[in-house]
């Protein structure tokens, strides 16, 4: 590998880890706070873009119809909280952990086959709505304007989001239930309330980054799903209880190691090498370290659920 294509692997790297930051806060921030194993938020990613297709199709425009998607899109993690994983938590304290794993695969493969019943598998695409074209940045180097994008969305919202769990009055609710969801409940704050907005916040942000990636490519019923995966590697390289910040700069990381291996190796190569890190990490670093202390988090979380 040239120096030329190690710099401009490196450029690219940093645009798809923007939008794996998107990704990595939004599951973070339902994994941390609600300690739901949500793989149906690979749906997060992909219903939003089927949403804003479809709008478009009946003649609204672009942005607008995105908007709508994502928002439909929040609607629905919420529901899925709601409706499936709440309930679960409430019923059977002991075993939620299990049962709203197992829960959210079965939704995922559902939901997938929704799509597909109506809508169909061809993919969807989505108009950036500008020109996309090469913006040199030095020697042979340069990103792509929808690149520049992606790293602006990705910077915007981890300020906005970083800003507003600091100081807003339900970020501040949101950090005490992730911090102590029995605490929290006992002062006033409930944490039902609060689940529901996380996974509206992350619900919303997968939609972000699944539209993002759509519009330079297309989408499938399955396109989340690898994203989903990348996004909890960055959950867990991160650290759970990490905050904004941490989870978007894991997310660059990510993004750098995937762009690098895919030049020196292959992109064949890139999910082995991101997967091979993790199960790396996971085996020398202790769970203490790493505050996945899942046993006793689990019975607080199922507990906070029912207040």
């Amino acid at each position: 590998m040239s120096a030329t294509e190690f710099g401009q692997s490196i450029l690219d790297g940093i645009a798809s880890g923007s939008v794996f930051a998107i990704l990595g806060v939004g599951l973070g921030l339902i994994v941390g706070v609600t300690g739901r194993f949500h793989f149906a938020y690979a749906m997060n990613i992909v219903l939003p873009i089927y949403f804003a297709t479809t709008l478009i199709s009946a003649g609204l425009g672009t942005y607008p119809a995105i908007v709508i998607g994502l928002l439909l899109g929040a609607a629905v993690g919420v529901a899925m909280e709601a409706l499936l994983y709440r309930p679960l938590a409430e019923r059977a304290p002991q075993a939620a952990l299990l049962a709203i794993f197992v829960t959210s695969l079965g939704l995922l493969t559902v939901c997938e086959n929704v799509i597909r019943l109506i809508w169909g598998s061809e993919p969807r695409a989505l108009d950036p709505g500008f020109t996309v074209s090469r913006v040199d940045l030095g020697t042979a180097l340069g990103l792509n304007t929808l690149q520049l994008v992606w790293i602006g969305v990705a910077a915007v919202i981890v300020v906005v989001l970083s800003i507003y769990l600091a100081r807003g009055k339900m970020g501040r609710a949101i950090r005490a239930v992730e911090d102590n969801p029995e605490m929290a409940a006992a002062v006033g704050i409930s944490p039902r309330r609060v689940f529901a907005v996380v996974f509206a916040i992350g619900a919303a942000l997968a939609g972000v980054g699944g539209v993002l990636f759509t519009m330079q490519g297309a989408a499938l019923p399955e396109s989340g799903v690898l994203p989903t995966f990348t996004a909890f590697v960055i959950v867990f390289l991160a650290g759970v209880k990490s905050g904004v910040p941490r989870f978007a700069l894991a997310g660059i990381g990510v993004g750098l190691l995937q762009a690098i291996s895919a030049t020196a190796l292959g992109p064949s190569w890139s999910p082995v090498v991101t997967f091979g890190v993790l199960f790396f990490y996971v085996a020398a670093v202790p769970l203490r370290e790493r505050g996945l202390t899942w046993r006793i988090r689990r019975q607080r979380v199922a507990e906070a659920s029912g207040s």
